[in-house]
């Protein structure tokens, strides 16, 4: 993508015959989003650089910023000063730059766009609000383009994952901090109120606003931040309150499970990870590049202070794992319908956060398309049997009752851990799998998909991208996809739930279609279900509504 300055005159007498464009991010190869300062001095907007070069699709971002002139009013006034490279080099900087170290805990890890700027960012002149996803969480920050400088605006998930501008404001109690650690989605910002939308695993979306001074560069930061405040009413409905009553009885928690982005790294006990953040100073260790999220009934444990299960008080549950897609996404402490009805019932619900995920830092993004450490297929699976490991080591779950649902990316990982045979080797039995549009066979999909480029990035390398992939290269693709596991799966007896959108372009339905005739063929039991209607995310309420029911009772029969 790029910025364009064009010509368009401003009455129909006054358009240029021929319209006339420039460029003005030559110095760049990706540059979205193009959103003036108030006072016309600035135009921020966002590049992927990172990712065209890398591949790796949502790599972290860049904020920039290009010096405006509005003095110039005419086309080919600002257009002399944009006529090279250089002279767009010597206008544009980074606000937010790509930084590849790897962070401490609690540090910012970098710009992921994870949604739009929105229509005016701008706080003043010289601050903008974001989105950005950090760790567990959609997190809104304040940014100052002169400076780079950050403010945390939402609290973070855990209490250790670094201070945010409410930490120590008089405007809310301690229970009403707590109660606002989880996501946040931005909609808007307008004469210094900031409009957002925040929810958690067992708080449905509501709306939430605050203010803020325009020019926080030269205040008292206590000054200027009054907390966050609702304005959504309390839902009444009588017949929402049965639901109401049931999302009041769960509750979520965090795990590190690992802080390296080398391989077998684990934190595998509760005992560990405390062990490891007590070895080295406060706030010195390196933050989590493996984190899992637990979903759960409030009455299927006992807390302690850092509100993680210690014990169990009844019939341990059986263990979803639950991979994101992407692969370069992430799970987030947000509301999720599906997962709170699942929770509900009685499951534990993991998120797997895995190497790669966004929100971790650009070092542990690229560490999973590393082809010296197998890549997706090798890395991101032994994450997902290290979350099991750590909640079956905790006491959460029952070891024989543990499945994984996931889609696209999380659907890839599915076919893998109930068809590797290492997956086994490592102490961890998934006894089936629930695949929605999965990715299954990627030298067929490279053909068919709306994103070949991925198929090449995550198997052989960004190097080796063409229209016309070779014999050995489909070679690779197959042997790196849950296909080439089939035949352990149907030998292992364990069932598959297939969910296909009829319209996806992303994964192509016979991706699915041909996974489930193969594990058939081979004696293996697999159910299909087929949305004629929708497409890569499933996301129409009636499908989400069916797949869901069936998704509970397919578990319900498979680990019984």
């Amino acid at each position: 993508a790029g910025l364009w300055l064009v010509d368009v005159g401003v009455s129909e007498k006054e358009t240029p015959k021929e319209t006339a464009a420039l460029c003005l991010a030559r110095d760049v190869k990706s540059a979205l989003c193009p959103r003036f300062s108030p006072d016309g001095k600035h135009l921020l907007y966002v590049s992927h650089d990172r990712a065209v070069v890398s591949g790796a699709h949502a790599a972290t971002a860049a904020l920039r910023v290009i010096s405006w002139d509005k003095e110039l009013t005419g086309f080919e006034e600002q257009a002399k000063r944009f006529e090279s490279k250089e002279q767009c080099a010597k206008l544009s900087r980074d606000v937010l730059r790509v930084d590849t170290e790897q962070k401490a805990k609690g540090s910012f890890p970098g710009y992921y766009a994870s949604s739009p700027l929105v229509s005016n960012p701008w706080v003043g002149n010289d601050t903008v609000v974001v989105q950005t996803t950090w760790g567990f969480a959609e997190t809104l920050i304040r940014v100052d383009v002169m400076t780079g400088e950050i403010s945390r605006l939402t609290a973070p998930v855990c209490k250790t994952d670094g201070a945010w501008i409410g930490e120590n404001s008089s405007n809310h109690d301690e229970a009403q901090k707590n109660e606002r650690r989880g996501s946040w989605q931005l909609t808007d910002v307008c004469d210094g109120v900031v409009a957002a939308v925040f929810s958690t695993p067992m708080a449905p979306p509501h709306a939430m606003v605050c203010w803020l001074h325009p020019s926080d560069a030269h205040y008292n930061q206590s000054l200027l931040f009054s907390g966050w405040h609702p304005i959504s009413r309390p839902v009444k409905s009588p017949v929402a309150q049965p639901a109401i009553t049931e999302i009041a009885k769960l509750e979520y928690f965090t795990q590190d499970v690992s802080r390296s982005v080398e391989d077998d790294c684990y934190l595998l006990t509760k005992e560990t990870e405390e062990e490891d953040a007590e070895g080295v100073s406060s706030g010195d260790f390196a933050a989590p590049v493996v984190q899992s999220l637990v979903v759960r009934r409030k009455d299927l444990g006992v807390k302690n202070d850092d509100a993680a299960v210690t014990t169990v008080t009844k019939p341990k549950p059986p263990l979803i794992i639950l991979p994101h897609g992407g692969p370069h996404g992430a799970c987030v402490a947000g509301w999720a319908g599906s997962v709170a009805f699942l929770a509900s019932l009685g499951y534990v619900v993991a998120y797997v956060n895995y190497r790669g995920s966004t929100g971790y830092g650009e070092k542990s993004l690229q560490s999973l398309i590393d082809t010296k450490g197998g890549g997706p297929g090798v890395r991101d699976v032994a994450d997902c049997v290290a979350v099991a490991k750590r909640c079956v080591n905790d006491g959460l779950c029952d070891p024989e009752k543990i499945c994984v649902v996931g889609g696209s990316h999380g659907g890839f990982l599915g076919g893998h851990l109930v068809g590797q045979i290492n997956v086994e080797n490592r102490g961890v039995d998934f006894k089936c799998a629930v695949l929605r549009n999965p990715v299954t066979d990627i030298a067929s999909m490279v053909f068919a998909t709306d994103i070949p480029d991925w198929c090449f990035v995550e198997t052989v390398g960004i190097g080796e991208y063409t229209d016309d992939p070779q014999v050995e290269t489909l070679r690779l693709m197959r042997e790196k996809s849950p296909i080439a596991h089939v035949k352990n799966v149907a030998l292992t007896k364990k069932p598959v739930l297939m969910l296909i959108g009829a319209a996806d372009l992303r994964v192509p339905p016979t991706n699915g279609l041909r996974y489930a005739a193969a594990l058939k063929q081979h004696g293996g039991v697999c159910d299909v279900r087929v949305f004629p209607e929708d497409s890569h995310g499933l996301v129409k309420p009636r499908t989400e509504f069916e797949s869901f029911v069936t998704i509970a009772k397919f578990l319900r029969n498979a680990l019984e």
